[in-house]
């Protein structure tokens, strides 16, 4: 895999989402990947394996839409 600078990932990573490319997010996420979420007071921990599966259910219940992924930068 090239290497990239962040920003250049990112961009990268945004294109890749908006096509629904789920392979390259299997690829480029690591294996070890642990995230915990708060929402609304709620915690949630997920691995990988979630995570691949959030994205496969969000594409897939957005592919018969005409809708356009949005990124807020909150750096």
């Amino acid at each position: 895999m090239e290497q990239l600078t962040f920003k250049e990932f990112y961009e990268q990573f945004k294109t890749r989402i908006s096509q629904h490319d789920l392979s390259y997010l299997k690829k480029v996420t690591s294996k070890n990947l642990i995230v915990r979420e708060v929402r609304e007071g709620e915690v949630m921990d997920y691995s990988y394996k979630e995570s691949i599966m959030g994205w496969e259910q969000a594409f897939d219940h957005f592919a018969s839409m005409d809708m356009e992924w949005k990124y807020t930068d909150h750096s």
